[in-house]
């Protein structure tokens, strides 16, 4: 993948150049005391604009590349992990408590991605041996703590309405694509619903 095609993280190093002095910005100016506008510090903020739509690849690729873009501590160790019919687990991950965590994600508003989820987490749950024998460096226990991470452009009401009943166990991103410079970023955004739906205690 090009360097301009790929996502950028959240990181502020990516973004800082956005929020600093407008200096030899001719449309950057600050009001003083008399009243006349002069060049100097800008008072507004960064404008964010949509970017390009978003890929699987890019977003499995930016939580790699990004090991805090969605929460302090989550550490990926594996991508595309398969796990027998259920297709593959887009991101294999260990949070800050050293819990396993399943990270999917989806590149639209599809109810399909919680089902997906929770096959994957079933599965990992049934298969402990198999995570030790793929993972033999990592001390994996013989029934893993588990957490599903979902990330997706939206959640439908029907996913929102699920997640209800697994707030316990399942987290989920809105991503947001965004114009940063010349190239397309990235915005990791926690579902948040009027119960915070989604959001372990």
């Amino acid at each position: 993948m090009a360097p301009e095609d790929r996502a950028l993280g959240r990181g502020l190093e990516d973004v800082s150049h956005l929020f600093l002095s407008g200096a030899g910005n001719p449309q950057a100016y600050e009001r003083v005391d008399d009243g006349v506008a002069q060049p100097g510090t800008r008072r507004g903020v960064a404008v964010l604009r949509p970017g390009a739509p978003l890929s699987t690849p890019q977003l499995t690729a930016t939580l790699i590349e990004c090991q805090d873009a969605l929460e302090p501590g989550l550490r990926a160790i594996g991508t595309d992990v398969p796990c027998g019919p259920f297709g593959g687990i887009d991101v294999l991950a260990l949070d800050r408590a050293s819990r396993w965590t399943i990270v999917d994600v989806d590149t639209v508003a599809s109810d399909k991605l919680l089902l997906r989820g929770l096959g994957h987490a079933d599965w990992a749950a049934r298969n402990a041996a198999t995570l030790q024998r793929m993972y033999p460096a990592l001390a994996i226990e013989a029934v893993p703590r588990l957490r599903l991470v979902l990330v997706a452009p939206a959640f439908s009401q029907l996913t929102r309405s699920a997640l209800g009943q697994l707030r316990a166990t399942v987290t989920c991103f809105i991503c947001h694509a965004v114009w940063v410079s010349d190239r397309t970023g990235i915005f990791f955004e926690p579902l948040r619903g009027e119960d915070d739906l989604g959001f372990p205690p």
